[in-house]
């Protein structure tokens, strides 16, 4: 029952450089194999973050700029899902922090989601540099899976992340999140699975910043009970997890705690 391939890419952003990170996605797409379902990419996979507001308004784009096209066009011709996150110009001209999830199989309004990051990072200048979304993390249906998207600081929260009424099966989180707080990342990517009866996959950048140095291996996947995915790797610029919706739905009608979760009035 649904059986799901995704593969994650640990990308090593290079800073500000859009043609070189966008060719680099291009060629793992190109070597996938035909039975993988969603390609992940980590937060503003594009740029990797800019603390010049100046600067990150000279990289932005509409969702219809030449980032969304090309990747629009990779879920089409590979007949897989893309998801990540890029600055984003909004229609107010306000710049977002925003996440999307093109999904290949749907077409007109519904083929791609959006979602604005929320949360903006306090020890950094994002607040200053972007305008916080007001949306909860959407939820799309894909190949059998409900599935939501939301970016890196907003797993931090969990009445932000709640679950009501079972509403996602599969949480991708986009990030750039670093080493130094790297047990926190996987700590939280545990707790939100469990509490959630949900799988979390946490798509982390790789390389080096200013911010700090990003590991390969904080990418990883939760299942829905809260452990660490054992996941595969075909080289060394891939992490595949193959999951099974079966396995969600059993536990939920075994031990279903959705039943008793507290409700709170969000934005």
């Amino acid at each position: 029952m649904s059986k799901i391939k995704v593969a994650m890419f640990p990308l090593d952003i290079r800073q500000a450089d859009k043609s070189r990170n966008l060719t680099a996605v291009q060629n793992v797409a190109d070597s996938l194999d035909s039975d993988t379902d969603i390609l992940a990419l980590p937060e503003l996979f594009t740029t990797g973050f800019i603390k010049d507001k100046e600067e990150a308004s000279f990289l932005a784009e509409s969702t219809d700029g030449p980032t969304m096209t090309a990747l629009r066009q990779i879920a089409s011709s590979r007949r897989i899902a893309v998801c990540g996150s890029f600055i984003c110009r909004a229609n107010d001209g306000t710049l977002r922090n925003r996440a999307f999830f093109i999904n290949p199989d749907t077409t007109g309004d519904n083929a791609t989601i959006y979602y604005d990051k929320h949360h903006l990072f306090v020890l950094s200048d994002e607040k200053r540099i972007f305008e916080a979304g007001d949306a909860v993390p959407p939820v799309t249906f894909f190949r059998g899976w409900n599935i939501a998207i939301t970016v890196c600081y907003d797993l931090r929260f969990p009445v932000w992340m709640r679950n009501n009424d079972n509403r996602y099966d599969m949480m991708i989180v986009a990030a750039n999140w670093p080493d130094s707080r790297g047990y926190a990342w996987k700590s939280l990517l545990v707790a939100r699975a469990i509490e959630n009866q949900a799988v979390y996959l946490g798509v982390n950048r790789s390389g080096k910043d200013d911010f700090g140095s990003y590991s390969r291996d904080l990418t990883t996947g939760v299942d829905e009970l809260g452990n660490l995915s054992k996941e595969t790797t075909d080289d060394m610029r891939l992490f595949f997890y193959y999951l099974w919706i079966y396995e969600i739905y059993t536990l939920r009608h075994r031990f279903p705690v959705h039943l008793n979760a507290d409700r709170y009035k969000l934005i």
